[in-house]
């Protein structure tokens, strides 16, 4: 008489059970609040540091580098530049210059004021250059001739609205407000993350995993 074996599995191993109770269903994991609140941080971030590079480009920029910026105050180069837009000029040898081009020049009778209309017309006279200008959204040309230096800024490009910006930024209540607007963006941004947190911590175990135990 043989002795009788055991019931074996199909691979020769004993069978086991697992505890219904131990069974886990899927893992359904929701977006946590640390990756909500970091793409926040981030997109903040992202953009306190573009209007950061900006601002320092238009202001601090012609300290050091090869290029001037000026505030356009009137409608006169209006719809090629608006009003309120800040120009960035290069300097270019007056020899450079044609005909349509925007060039930023101060008068002699007014040396305070800087004006950035375009060429209508280029004269030599006696070996020196001068230039006729004209606003685009004037009739008539400007009354006056400009001698043309040397080295003439002529208009590269403009960023439209940042001068309303940096006039806002240069007066008192603007100092005050590039202090407090960054101080609440921060303060914003730490109660999101806060308030991201306890309605995470309200809808999940202490693991992060719902565990249900089939009937």
């Amino acid at each position: 008489m043989s002795d009788q074996q055991p019931d074996r599995g199909p691979t020769g191993t004993r069978a086991s059970l697992t505890p219904r109770s131990a069974i886990r269903a899927p893992v359904s994991r929701g977006i946590s609040p640390g990756s909500i609140a970091s793409v926040v941080r981030t997109i903040g971030i992202l953009l306190a540091t573009f209007v950061i590079v900006v601002t320092l480009i238009l202001t601090v920029g012609p300290r050091f580098l090869p290029y001037q910026t000026f505030i356009v105050l009137s409608s006169s180069m209006d719809p090629a530049i608006p009003v309120g837009a800040v120009v960035v000029t290069l300097p270019v040898p007056k020899g450079d210059l044609v005909s349509g081009d925007v060039i930023t020049y101060q008068r002699a009778e007014e040396p305070d004021i800087a004006v950035t209309h375009r060429i209508v017309r280029l004269t030599g006279v006696a070996g020196a250059l001068i230039a006729r200008t004209r606003g685009d959204a004037n009739l008539v040309d400007d009354p006056w001739e400009v001698t043309l230096s040397p080295m003439v800024l002529r208009v590269s490009g403009y960023v439209p609205l940042a001068g309303y910006a940096l006039m806002f930024a240069q007066s008192p209540t603007g100092r005050l407000v590039t202090i407090i607007v960054p101080a609440l963006i921060l303060a914003a941004m730490w109660a999101f993350e806060q308030w991201q947190r306890r309605v995470w911590r309200r809808s999940h175990t202490p693991d992060g995993i719902r565990i249900v135990t089939p009937s």
